[in-house]
């Protein structure tokens, strides 16, 4: 028997879903708000810089860039 991972894209889509969660989470504690909507322009400049700086093949990286599509950076 071959092995397979039925429905592997529902595993992906998990993972996705819980970099973006804990980007948030991690903003909301580095910047001890409960919602990232409230920073300002400069903090929002400041994840930027930082995401710019990251491997973008860290899984991570995924759910910062999220973070900053929602913003429209």
């Amino acid at each position: 028997m071959q092995f397979d991972v039925p429905r592997l894209h529902k595993y992906e889509d998990q993972l996705e879903r819980d970099s973006y969660e804990n980007a948030i989470l991690i903003i909301q504690q580095f910047y001890d708000i409960d919602d990232i909507n409230t920073l300002t322009e400069e903090q929002k400049v400041d994840v930027q810089h930082f995401v710019t700086d990251m491997n973008e093949y860290s899984l991570m990286c995924f759910g910062f860039r999220e973070v900053l599509n929602n913003w429209g950076i």
